[in-house]
Protein backbone atom coordinates (compact mmCIF):
# COMPACT_ATOMS: atom_id res chain seq x y z
CA UNK A 1 0.00 0.00 0.00
CA UNK A 2 2.54 2.20 0.93
CA UNK A 3 4.16 1.68 -2.62
CA UNK A 4 0.45 2.68 -4.39
CA UNK A 5 1.09 6.03 -2.25
CA UNK A 6 4.23 6.83 -3.05
CA UNK A 7 3.28 6.03 -6.98
CA UNK A 8 0.22 8.27 -6.69
CA UNK A 9 2.41 11.11 -4.64
CA UNK A 10 5.07 10.80 -7.58
CA UNK A 11 2.57 10.70 -10.38
CA UNK A 12 0.87 13.73 -8.98
CA UNK A 13 4.20 15.49 -8.65
CA UNK A 14 5.11 14.70 -12.20
CA UNK A 15 1.61 15.51 -13.59
CA UNK A 16 2.06 19.08 -12.40
CA UNK A 17 5.64 20.79 -13.57
CA UNK A 18 4.57 24.10 -11.72
CA UNK A 19 4.80 22.30 -7.87
CA UNK A 20 8.39 21.13 -8.55
CA UNK A 21 11.01 23.03 -6.59
CA UNK A 22 13.20 23.92 -9.63
CA UNK A 23 10.00 26.16 -11.08
CA UNK A 24 9.17 27.67 -7.40
CA UNK A 25 13.07 28.93 -7.21
CA UNK A 26 12.58 29.78 -11.15
CA UNK A 27 9.71 31.85 -10.55
CA UNK A 28 11.32 33.73 -7.24
CA UNK A 29 14.47 34.50 -9.29
CA UNK A 30 12.06 36.36 -12.35
CA UNK A 31 10.30 38.05 -9.45
CA UNK A 32 13.41 39.47 -8.46
CA UNK A 33 15.06 40.32 -11.74
CA UNK A 34 11.07 42.09 -12.34
CA UNK A 35 12.06 44.13 -8.93
CA UNK A 36 15.22 44.83 -9.81
CA UNK A 37 13.99 45.93 -12.80
CA UNK A 38 11.24 48.34 -12.16
CA UNK A 39 13.89 49.79 -9.44
CA UNK A 40 16.32 50.74 -12.41
CA UNK A 41 14.10 52.16 -14.99
CA UNK A 42 12.62 54.38 -11.55
CA UNK A 43 16.26 55.56 -11.23
CA UNK A 44 17.05 56.05 -14.84
CA UNK A 45 13.45 58.32 -15.44
CA UNK A 46 13.86 60.27 -12.27
CA UNK A 47 16.19 62.53 -13.60
CA UNK A 48 14.08 63.38 -16.71
CA UNK A 49 10.65 64.20 -14.54
CA UNK A 50 10.28 67.45 -13.35
CA UNK A 51 8.09 65.75 -10.64
CA UNK A 52 6.85 62.83 -9.21
CA UNK A 53 3.36 61.64 -11.12
CA UNK A 54 0.66 62.87 -8.77
CA UNK A 55 -2.69 62.88 -8.73
CA UNK A 56 -4.72 65.26 -11.43
CA UNK A 57 -6.26 67.76 -8.83
CA UNK A 58 -2.75 68.31 -6.97
CA UNK A 59 -2.58 71.50 -6.61
CA UNK A 60 1.20 71.87 -5.55
CA UNK A 61 2.04 69.83 -9.10
CA UNK A 62 0.19 72.49 -11.05
CA UNK A 63 1.30 75.64 -9.58
CA UNK A 64 5.09 74.20 -10.66
CA UNK A 65 4.01 73.48 -14.44
CA UNK A 66 2.64 76.78 -14.19
CA UNK A 67 6.05 78.37 -12.80
CA UNK A 68 8.12 76.64 -15.45
CA UNK A 69 5.76 77.14 -18.13
CA UNK A 70 5.60 80.93 -17.64
CA UNK A 71 9.45 81.20 -17.65
CA UNK A 72 9.82 78.91 -20.45
CA UNK A 73 7.34 81.20 -22.33
CA UNK A 74 9.75 84.59 -20.92
CA UNK A 75 12.74 83.28 -21.79
CA UNK A 76 11.33 82.59 -25.72
CA UNK A 77 9.59 85.65 -25.79
CA UNK A 78 12.54 87.58 -24.54
CA UNK A 79 14.41 85.98 -27.51
CA UNK A 80 11.65 86.89 -29.65
CA UNK A 81 11.78 90.50 -28.47
CA UNK A 82 15.29 90.81 -29.06
CA UNK A 83 15.84 89.40 -32.57
CA UNK A 84 12.76 91.23 -33.60
CA UNK A 85 14.22 95.13 -32.24
CA UNK A 86 17.60 93.91 -34.69
CA UNK A 87 15.36 93.21 -37.76
CA UNK A 88 13.78 96.27 -37.11
CA UNK A 89 16.65 98.33 -36.89
CA UNK A 90 17.57 96.87 -40.27
CA UNK A 91 14.37 97.49 -41.62
CA UNK A 92 14.29 100.81 -40.90
CA UNK A 93 18.19 101.25 -42.51
CA UNK A 94 16.58 99.62 -45.61
CA UNK A 95 13.90 101.56 -45.81
CA UNK A 96 15.10 105.02 -45.11
CA UNK A 97 17.88 104.60 -48.14
CA UNK A 98 15.56 104.65 -50.69
CA UNK A 99 13.51 107.03 -48.91
CA UNK A 100 16.33 109.38 -48.65
CA UNK A 101 17.55 108.80 -52.75
CA UNK A 102 14.39 109.87 -53.34
CA UNK A 103 14.11 112.71 -51.29
CA UNK A 104 17.33 113.90 -52.61
CA UNK A 105 16.38 112.85 -56.69
CA UNK A 106 13.04 115.08 -55.86
CA UNK A 107 14.86 118.15 -54.44
CA UNK A 108 17.45 117.72 -57.25
CA UNK A 109 14.62 118.04 -59.59
CA UNK A 110 12.91 120.69 -57.74
CA UNK A 111 15.82 123.11 -57.93
CA UNK A 112 17.28 122.19 -61.78
CA UNK A 113 13.06 123.03 -62.66
CA UNK A 114 13.61 126.29 -60.56
CA UNK A 115 16.87 126.84 -62.56
CA UNK A 116 15.17 126.23 -65.80
CA UNK A 117 12.21 128.45 -65.17
CA UNK A 118 13.93 131.50 -64.48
Amino acid sequence: MSSHAEQGNMSKSMSDPFESPLFRRLLEAVEKQVHHTETLQKEALKDERAYALGKWGDEPAWKAMYKMATAITKEMTDEWKDGMDATLIFVRIFLNKPTMSRGYSLTNLLISFRLLSF
